[in-house]
């Protein structure tokens, strides 16, 4: 929205003086829509109004009243005032811009949908023609509409073509005002988001030992997240991972890992891409018949760095302060201890690879992660 205005101020101060006089749209795109006036007659307005901040966040979002009107933009801003009439089968929407442009649509849905599909139907259908406005790209059906003002409450009586002037009232008696009391529950606004997760996936080795099994172990990972409004994202996790042999004997890889990244969420959209990078140490050990086997040589833990993508689908719960993200991730690993780790035993004629660890490790799976907001004084 704010790229449509920006383009759309270049051109006219690009263009010659004489066409930006001619022509009165150019000079209505230099403002901005900032405030949203809904008239949402037979839907929920909360609803709809949830919807609507959720695809327009800059902008706010007020409920109309006839008896109030429509408040007058300040200097380089717009007003909208968007009156919504819904039938069993479509819903029309009329927009009324502060500059006397007017859009009138008619949008089909699907019988019966829940109410909530329905607000997110009606809100999905303004945003788009909202920001269409904003950036100059939607054609107006008409251009000498008027914002409704206040309706008076006192009509003059029919009767008489003026009415006499009541007698006026004695002056109330002043009476002093208690002292304001203390806010005991300040206004809140989320700001931080926390998120825990949980993801279950396949390890696969890369490179060296070429004699080892590819498949290195699986298992899965707990963690939390904390996400600042702007994207960035710090991570802590502990992974649990590995495999079992045909002889009984198994590897057991515990990973505790700490990162950070970002998490993109592209406007008016659920979707969700996150991207983290990290370091780890992971302790290793084999078991067989309930004990811990001892190696000749001391094991050490495998330390080192990976990065992860996550793509997914976030959905709300109950209102845009609570969601739940879920999607699939790849993760690439690079770790040592001292070199790539390769358990093996020897055999009557030759030596059996059983276990590996470290290295280039890839690592595929999905994740599904918890995002609630956390409340901070405003």
């Amino acid at each position: 929205m704010i790229n449509g205005t920006l383009f759309a101020t270049a051109l006219v101060l690009l263009a010659p003086a004489s066409e930006a006089q001619a022509d009165p749209s150019a000079a209505r795109s230099a403002a901005q829509v900032t405030t949203i006036w809904v008239d949402a007659a037979g839907d929920d307005f909360d609803a709809l109004a949830s919807e609507l901040r959720l695809r327009l966040p800059l902008l706010e979002v007020q409920a109309f009243e006839p008896s109030q009107g429509v408040m007058p933009p300040g200097p380089g801003e717009l007003t909208v005032l968007v009156r919504v009439q819904s039938e069993p089968a479509h819903f029309s929407v009329a927009i009324i811009v502060s500059d006397g442009r007017a859009f009138d649509r008619d949008v089909s849905v699907d019988d019966g949908p829940d109410p909530s599909e329905r607000s997110e139907q009606i809100a999905r259908s303004v945003a788009n023609l909202v920001v269409g406005i904003d950036a100059g790209t939607e054609p107006p059906d008409r251009s000498d509409a008027e914002l409704p003002g206040p309706v008076p409450l006192d009509e003059p009586c029919p009767e008489c073509p003026v009415c006499p002037d009541p007698e006026p009232e004695p002056p109330p008696e002043l009476i002093p005002e208690p002292p304001p009391e203390p806010d005991s529950a300040p206004v809140v606004s989320p700001a931080i988001e926390l998120g825990p997760y949980v993801s279950i996936g396949a390890v696969t080795g890369l490179g060296e030992p070429a004699a080892a099994d590819r498949f290195a172990a699986w298992g899965g990972t707990l963690g939390v997240a904390t996400r600042w409004p702007r994207g960035a994202v710090l991570v802590a996790e502990l992974r649990g991972a590995g495999r079992s042999h045909a002889d009984g004997e198994r590897i057991v890889r515990l990973r505790a890992s700490l990162g950070g990244g970002y998490a993109w969420r592209p406007p008016a959209s659920r979707a969700e891409l996150d991207v983290r990078a990290g370091v780890a140490v992971e302790p290793w050990f084999v078991r067989s018949d309930a004990e811990t086997v001892r190696f000749s040589n001391t094991t050490r833990p495998l330390v080192g760095a990976w990065s992860r993508i996550t793509a997914g689908y976030r959905p709300a719960l109950g209102d845009a302060r609570r969601s739940v993200r879920i999607g699939g991730y790849a993760e690439l690993a690079v770790s040592s201890a001292g070199g790539v780790v390769e358990v093996v035993e020897a055999d009557e004629e030759r030596m059996v690879s059983k276990f590996r660890a470290g290295g280039p490790e890839l690592e595929l799976g999905v994740q599904a992660q918890f995002w609630f907001a956390l409340p901070t004084r405003r």
